[in-house]
């Protein structure tokens, strides 16, 4: 999502300003975990990029269970996540 401010109102901007964290993150850190989701937050990419992908349970070849990691976009800095 691009993080165009003008999106947000100005009752919302309001409401979330004083929650705002500054937080750095390392590359190939994982910052959300979709089955985590405990602490709902919004994230605003300010420099770099941020790949969000999911993992999908299937059968390999001998029908044993096996993560598949399925990228679902790159996100760069301007751009937003979460929920």
């Amino acid at each position: 999502c691009s993080s165009d401010l003008a999106n947000f109102s100005e009752k919302a901007l309001k409401k979330v300003v004083y929650s705002i964290k500054d937080c750095k993150f390392i590359p190939e850190e994982t910052i959300f975990d979709e089955s985590s989701s405990d602490d709902p937050a919004i994230y605003f990419i300010m420099k770099g990029e941020v790949e969000i992908f999911t993992n999908k349970l299937r059968e390999n070849s001998l029908g044993f269970p096996n993560n598949q990691e399925i990228n679902l976009k790159r996100l760069k800095a301007g751009d937003f996540f979460g929920e």
